[in-house]
């Protein structure tokens, strides 16, 4: 299930990636990479890919929102892409998931920033969400 769920995490950060990059936040548009992507054990991680990219979709603004003050100095624009993502996917985790304990959506937002963009994110990353944790 850890690793199911992991793969989804990295799926649905590709999806945003794309959406932020193109500036088009339409998940019709990602239907069916969503419905029917190609990578190994899709049918087991497609609901969970669904509804991280449709919580952050439906709930962009408040999570964003919660991001903002915790980037003191930094517009949310001027965050790497990767970055940003990653944290909006924590988040969505952190406070819209019941079934993901805060610290796993945190420790696995740090290990996508690791492998996806450099050791330092993994630092950043995580002194954003821990703030945010401790806020809520």
């Amino acid at each position: 299930m850890k690793k199911l769920r992991r793969k989804a995490r990295e799926e649905a950060l590709k999806i945003l990636y794309k959406m932020d990059l193109t500036d088009k936040w339409d998940i019709s548009a990602y239907q069916e990479e969503i419905k029917y992507g190609n990578i190994d054990n899709y049918e087991k991680i497609k609901e969970y890919l669904g509804f991280l990219v449709s919580s952050i979709l439906e709930n962009i603004h408040f999570i964003d929102s919660k991001i903002t003050p915790r980037i003191r100095n930094w517009k949310l624009e001027r965050l790497g892409i990767l970055e940003r993502n990653i944290l909006r996917i924590a988040i969505a985790e952190m406070l819209l998931s019941r079934d993901v304990p805060p610290k796993v959506a945190i420790d696995e937002a740090i290990e996508l920033a690791k492998k996806f963009v450099n050791r330092d994110a993994g630092k950043f990353v995580n002194g954003v969400l821990d703030g945010i944790l401790k806020e809520n």
